[in-house]
């Protein structure tokens, strides 16, 4: 008799096996073979597939490689260049699959070969005993190659191997080819390699099929295994463990069929007790992850409860805290009697976190924040007591530096603020409405007026004056968010009496964390003194170049002198020639006179001339900044200085560019630089052979700039004197100052220039650069 309390199994054992067993062992099993089978047949019937294919592309290939190398060995012959040849077939030899490669003559003797060793000996000798007398390569198929002039590639009867025959012209060309001067182009090669290759690619591909079938065979079996088989498994334990009253697990079957619905079944049965259990793990979880210890005691303060953070914290397992009293946590002389803290009212706690130190199991301390809080049952009776703390050490530390910090950054704003006051530099803050709303004693004294009266001002308001000038720069820094650095302000006098005052003013945007612009941070620097002494420096530049032109005119007064004594001689002389004709008054006499008059008005105008140079050159005046014609002052200059090439025997030639743009400048000062360099020129030949001392000056552009120089054609300068040349107060004349060329350094420099001194045997070369007018504007 069956016991009523055993479990039913749902199907019977031998039914059981007898559906398991196919859908298991068998199914899987025939489709493997029947992949086997598949996959030995595909093999068989593509190698023949495989050999005719790569045969056939085998030809191909040969045939258009054979017809590139005959056109090099026909160019090749005509010019006789055996080696280039013997180069080309060579080249065939990278190739492993080519066996043999001759190019042979009418007579069939090998004239070049891939192989050395075949050159000079018969065709037939050269190739295999098997290829000799193939229909191909046999005299007969040789010689209706000739005859027809066709090239021909096939395979051999071996299946392969495949030679290619190309006639070859040989010597030069001539109207009509005859066959006896054709020679053959024949190479053999063995395709077996490319058989092979693509014989294991087929293999492999095979292979692949064979394995990836067997895998779905085998994921098909373990489909049905664990999809019917398992699954009634699963429910036959299923059931007898409901039998026996385990109601914690779960089938886990789905699906429409019987079989699910038979689990559903058994799973409802335990879904109550299901849910407790979550819910009482789901509790015990949440425990062990929260990050505070939370330890529960009874009344007596005894441990019943100890989360993993506990363990964490003080170092106890659950096993060794549980059951103990909590006494063990704290030191001797700071024990809190937990029941009597939370019994007390909340007005009479020290605090609802109590910041103490507690013990660990290795005798360390841990400063911890501990909070209680008591138990009640559904009928509000007490039965426990909760604790929560948490490691309050690390947090203590940071808000110990943290308070370090706070205390550095207040010293440090205190400095800063400080040095906002203090600093001898204007700054100060305007919103977008460009009103004060910051500024530094420094500025409001440069403005007039104390701080207070500019804070919530308007800039117009503060600074009336100026306010036309500095108004737009705001404003572009506010609209486009970029800095206006280094902006000269110049300010008149408030009371229309003094000096102006210079300011260099820098204009920063102040933008938010999202580029907003908020306000504009403004740095002023007075720089009026600086202004004066640039003016008094550039006034006493002026007065050294004025004393060395006279300087230079007192050297240059005798030639003046002479060349003025010139036209003045003329004149005595046409006078004394006047009054002559005037005695006489013979026939025509009045026409004579008139002539003669005509020549003192020009020699009159020569000498006025020449005062007029010179007066200019010497004249004192303040700078005078105007374009300049460079070429029309070359000309001047050279004018200026004739009567002294004259009398050092020297010849002035002038390569001037008509197309030179003009430059701005004080044409007195950039003259005054000119006559010193054309004086150094002369200096510089004086005493050679007259008729070799030349002066080549030239002007051009250069780059974006104007170009001027002067050769000479003396012994040139040594390199250690070239920059010794530029200092003040060297020179390598007796009675010279030393100032010439220092000065012109400094007047080139003023205007924006360069001066470059280049020399070697053949002269010494000085040359000036000026920007261009159009550059400047």
């Amino acid at each position: 008799m069956n016991d009523p309390s055993a479990p039913t199994r749902l199907l019977d054992p031998q039914i059981d096996s007898t559906i398991q067993y196919p859908l298991r062992i068998l199914l899987p099993l025939s489709l493997m073979v029947m992949v086997l089978a598949h996959t030995g047949w595909s093999l068989f019937s593509n190698r023949s597939q495989i050999v005719h294919s790569t045969n056939r592309e085998a030809v191909i290939v040969l045939r258009r490689t054979m017809s590139q190398l005959a056109g090099s060995l026909e160019r090749a012959a005509r010019r006789d260049e055996l080696s280039t040849m013997q180069y080309s077939l060579a080249s065939l030899g990278a190739d492993p699959e080519v066996q043999s490669a001759v190019l042979i003559d009418e007579n069939d003797d090998v004239i070049v070969s891939m192989r050395r060793a075949d050159v000079g000996r018969r065709f037939a000798e050269s190739v295999p005993q098997s290829y000799r007398d193939s229909p191909i390569l046999g005299p007969g198929a040789l010689a209706r190659v000739r005859m027809s002039q066709i090239s021909s590639t096939l395979p051999l009867g071996d299946g392969h191997t495949i030679v290619g025959v190309h006639p070859v012209v040989l010597g030069a060309k001539a109207d009509r080819i005859r066959p006896d001067h054709l020679g053959l182009f024949v190479v053999l090669r063995d395709i077996r390699p490319t058989i092979q290759r693509a014989t294991t690619a087929v293999s492999r591909q095979a292979l692949g099929t064979l394995v990836m079938s067997c895998l779905i065979a085998i994921g098909l079996g373990l489909f049905f295994h664990f999809r019917i088989a398992k699954r009634l498994e699963r429910l036959e334990e299923m059931t007898r463990m409901v039998g026996a009253g385990n109601l914690t697990v779960r089938t886990g079957i789905t699906g429409g069929d019987e079989v699910a619905a038979l689990a559903r079944s058994l799973d409802r049965m335990v879904v109550d007790r299901d849910s407790v259990e979550q819910t009482l793990g789901l509790q015990a979880m949440i425990l062990a992850h929260v990050h505070d210890a939370v330890i529960s005691t009874d009344l007596n303060g005894n441990v019943e409860t100890w989360n993993s953070a506990a363990t964490r914290l003080f170092g106890y397992s659950v096993e060794e805290a549980v059951g103990r009293s909590v006494e063990f946590l704290y030191f001797p002389d700071n024990v809190v009697d937990w029941k009597e803290q939370v019994m007390l009212p909340r007005t009479e706690r020290s605090a609802d976190d109590l910041q103490i130190q507690l013990r660990r199991k290795d005798a360390s301390a841990v400063l911890v924040s501990l909070r209680l809080s008591l138990m009640n049952a559904d009928d509000g009776r007490p039965i426990g007591i909760i604790g929560c703390c948490n490691d309050i050490t690390e947090q203590k530390r940071i808000e110990a530096k943290l308070g370090e910090s706070e205390k550095l950054v207040r010293e440090k704003l205190s400095e800063l603020e400080h040095l906002y006051r203090t600093t001898p530099i204007g700054l100060c803050m305007m919103d977008t409405d460009l009103r004060y709303r910051r500024i530094n004693d420094y500025l409001a004294e440069i403005n007039g007026r104390p701080v207070e009266a500019h804070l919530g001002r308007p800039l117009r308001e503060v600074l009336p004056d100026i306010a036309d000038s500095i108004e737009p720069l705001y404003r572009e820094v506010i609209e486009t968010g970029q800095a206006k650095r280094s902006i000269e302000v110049e300010r008149p006098p408030v009371d229309g009496h003094g000096q102006s005052s210079f300011f260099l003013a820098s204009y920063h945007p102040l933008k938010d964390d999202s580029g907003r612009v908020r306000g504009v941070s403004t740095v002023v620097k007075d720089v009026s003194e600086r202004r004066r002494a640039e003016e008094r420096l550039r006034n006493n530049e002026t007065q050294l170049a004025h004393v060395s032109r006279l300087s230079t005119m007192g050297e240059m007064v005798a030639g003046i002198a002479h060349e003025i004594n010139q036209p003045l001689y003329a004149i005595a002389n046409y006078a004394a020639a006047c009054e002559h004709l005037s005695r006489r008054r013979e026939p025509g006499w009045e026409d004579k006179i008139q002539s003669v008059m005509g020549q003192i008005a020009d020699q009159a105008v020569r000498a006025g001339e020449i005062i007029r140079r010179v007066r200019g050159f010497v004249a004192n005046t303040e700078s005078d900044y105007s374009p300049i014609d460079l070429n029309e002052l070359i000309r001047d200059t050279t004018q200026l200085l004739s009567f002294e090439a004259k009398r050092l025997g020297a010849t002035v030639s002038l390569e001037l560019d008509d197309a030179l743009p003009p430059v701005m400048g004080d044409a007195i000062q950039i003259q005054q630089v000119l006559v010193n360099l054309i004086r150094n020129a002369f200096e510089a030949m004086d005493g050679q052979v007259h008729g070799n001392n030349n002066v080549q000056i030239r002007s051009a552009m250069l780059g974006g700039d104007v170009s001027v120089s002067v050769k000479d054609s003396g012994p040139g300068i040594s390199s250690d004197m070239v920059d010794q040349l530029k200092e003040p107060f060297y020179t390598t004349k007796e009675q010279g100052l030393g100032m010439g060329l220092a000065i012109s350094q400094t007047i080139v420099a003023a205007h924006e220039g360069h001066l470059e001194i280049r020399s070697d045997t053949a002269g010494a070369e000085f040359c000036i650069t000026f920007p261009a007018l159009h550059e400047i504007c």
